[in-house]
């Protein structure tokens, strides 16, 4: 049992090191174009001008010509409504810059501590798991009672290995901490559909009220921070339904407590905008994001079985061989039966549309961590040498090589490396290697605490890090905040993301340069014009700007004040 919780120990460790870089990350790096720094302008200007519903920004993207209202900082420019995202995680938001202050560690704060939480549910749930099947353990008829003593301890001690694999699968996950650092809205979803999910799971267990409760309520909140993305539940649902672990009465009630929260909010939106209008751009954004190909983000079918070959390790190949092995030895129960319905219905649901982005399938991680649990736990039951045989999956799943290759190589390498891993878990160990037959149950234990500490040292080598799209785009922004003229002063973009710029440069409105909006709006609607590019000033493709000087240059961007066009 000692060596058991020395793993926790381990775990705990890192973990601790993991949150200290990933704070500091957040305090010291700038927002990341397009999403992070999309959220936190749409927070400060919902805060600014107390429009607490929906998001509101200056941006370009998704604009609804008569959902704009004034900037109150500049009347001639527009802020505009985005009806198709709900508002939770911008209150959180808001919130969190009240306290802190308008800078991107607090707009990052709630994403993290959700993140953070999201470990903690993991941990919270397997100990509930856990408690349950110690008293079917103690109050079982089938053996003596100094037999069931011990028998009791070594499934104790198991247990403990098998939270401490899922644990580990779940904190060396790239994505679960770049999420972290990043002020978006997945970490929230995320968080609130996995407690939605262990709480149904654990309601079909015990028959509590209070956590079918829990789990209806977690699943508004899952709506409310993301919105249509929150339906891969539905899977989920069905397969309790299909397994008659809920009935009908059950779901009904769930869905009584998910609309006691989101009736609020859907009347409010609907008395503001109008439903039907809510429905009509809800519909066509979701809509569009699926269907519509956008050129920097489409990926074939296989992407996110490909990334996690990348971004979660040892985790995916961990679950993919404790999956076959279940199945070809037929140790699948309900649970993990609709666990699995939940995580490969979603990333089927996830990888049809042609765009991709690696933080759509997050909500996916923490259910295969969870499962990964279940899966480890009967395994080492029922087998418990086996542990040296995961120890070895583990410390080749970590490895870190073929990091940042082609899709093809890297999807190649991965399932050769399931492959592998499969095998590994399924010939007996002292088939594999001789000499572990000679070795105490206690060396056992000590081989598997030096894979567990190699995988998260592997993990902490090539620690994720959110970093800006480009460099010095928050100093030349600010150097055009801080510039005093008289005068409407307009801000445009070229060859650059806008929404960094939109933050920090706080112009409420930035839009990207080119000869059409040269003859349409550059000069006729601002008396002071201004270019931020990575471009050379004398770079061919502003040959249409028929004057410019350069305002202030860090790095290659530059700020750039474009003359006045002569009079025809």
């Amino acid at each position: 049992m000692l060596k058991s919780k020395v793993s926790l120990l381990i775990i705990t460790f890192f973990l601790l090191i993991f949150v200290i870089k990933s704070i500091n990350i957040m305090e010291v790096n700038p927002f990341y174009d397009f999403d992070e720094a999309h959220r936190a302008e749409n927070a400060r200007r919902m805060k600014d001008h107390q429009s607490y519903l929906v998001p509101l920004t200056g941006s370009t993207q998704d604009r609804i010509d008569h959902l704009k209202i004034p900037f109150k900082e500049n009347p001639n420019v527009n802020l505009y409504y985005h009806l198709e995202r709900p508002g939770l995680i911008y209150w959180f938001m808001m919130a969190s810059t009240s306290i802190f202050g308008d800078k991107e560690f607090a707009y990052r704060l709630p994403s993290f501590l959700l993140g953070f939480g999201t470990i903690l549910l993991f941990i919270f749930f397997a100990k509930v798991g856990l408690k349950k099947q110690k008293s079917n353990e103690r109050h079982s008829e089938l053996v003596s009672e100094s037999q069931n003593i011990g028998i009791l301890k070594r499934v104790q001690d198991d247990n403990v290995t098998a939270l401490t694999i899922g644990l580990l699968a779940l904190i060396t996950s790239a994505d679960l901490w770049l999420s972290s650092q990043y002020a978006q809205l997945d970490t929230g979803l995320t968080f609130f559909l996995f407690l939605s999910l262990l709480s149904l799971i654990t309601f079909a267990e015990t028959k509590k009220n209070g956590y079918l409760k829990v789990s209806g309520i977690s699943f508004a909140l899952a709506v409310l921070s993301k919105g249509a993305p929150a339906v891969i539940f539905g899977i989920f649902l069905l397969f309790l339904l299909i397994y008659k672990k809920i009935s009908r009465k059950d779901i009904l009630k769930f869905i009584i407590y998910s609309f006691i929260i989101l009736i609020p909010w859907i009347t409010l939106i609907s008395i503001q905008f109008g439903f039907k209008n809510v429905i009509e751009v809800f519909s066509k954004f979701a809509l569009t994001s699926s269907s519509v190909p956008f050129i920097h983000i489409q990926a074939p079918i296989y992407w996110y079985i490909r990334w996690w070959f990348e971004a979660l390790r040892p985790g995916w190949v961990l679950f993919l061989s404790l999956v076959a092995f279940d199945v070809i030895r037929r140790n699948l129960d309900w649970k993990k039966v609709t666990l699995l319905a939940y995580i490969f219905g979603s990333l089927i649901f996830f990888s049809v549309p042609v765009n991709k982005i690696w933080w759509y399938v997050l909500p996916i991680m923490p259910a295969m961590a969870y499962y990964i649990f279940l899966s480890a736990s009967n395994l080492l039951r029922k087998y418990p040498e086996k542990i040296v045989n995961l120890s070895l999956i583990i410390v080749l799943a970590s490895l870190p090589i073929f990091l940042n290759t082609s899709s093809k190589i890297g999807l190649l390498y991965g399932i050769i490396l399931t492959g592998l891993s499969f095998l590994i878990l399924v010939i007996p160990i002292s088939t594999l290697i001789p000499a572990i037959r000679q070795l105490a149950e206690g060396i056992h234990k000590i081989i598997f605490l030096l894979a567990t500490f190699y995988a998260l040292f592997a993990f902490y080598s090539h620690f994720p890090e959110i970093k800006p799209y480009a460099k010095n785009v928050k100093e030349v922004s600010l150097e055009f905040k801080d510039l005093k003229i008289e005068g409407k002063k307009c801000l445009w973009v070229d060859h650059l993301p806008l929404e960094a710029v939109l933050y920090y440069s706080n112009a409420g409105q930035v839009n990207e340069l080119n000869q059409q909006s040269l003859d349409s709006i550059l000069y006729k609607s601002c008396i002071n014009n201004f270019l931020i590019t990575p471009l050379d000033i004398n770079d061919k493709d502003f040959s249409f700007i028929p004057k410019k000087e350069l305002v202030y240059k860090k790095g290659r961007m530059s700020l750039l004040r474009l003359g006045q066009k002569e009079p025809q």
